[in-house]
């Protein structure tokens, strides 16, 4: 439910309350870590790195800094979705 509200919603204070969530979420170690994974919100978290209100940018942050501090697959996927993000940005 969390990733569906972050996924669907621009309100700052619904965007900011879930993205504080998902990174207490995504610090509880490697276990709950594919949770995110699963339900694909590392393309809108990183999305998220650039929203103009830090109460939703620096939860985002450290989410995907959780991500990254898990195992060795969690770290490539969140350095992929991020790599195809920049090359998006470069395209348009």
């Amino acid at each position: 439910m969390i990733c569906q509200l972050t996924k669907e919603n621009e309100d700052k204070e619904i965007l900011t309350d879930c993205c504080w969530t998902l990174s207490y979420l995504s610090d509880g170690g490697e276990k709950r870590i594919p949770y995110l994974m699963e339900c694909d919100i590392l393309p809108r978290l990183v999305n998220l790195l650039e929203h103009p209100c830090m109460s939703i940018a620096i939860p985002a942050l450290r989410t995907l800094g959780n991500v990254i501090t898990g195992d060795d697959n969690q770290t490539q996927v969140t350095f992929f979705k991020k790599l195809f993000y920049l090359i998006k940005l470069e395209r348009s």
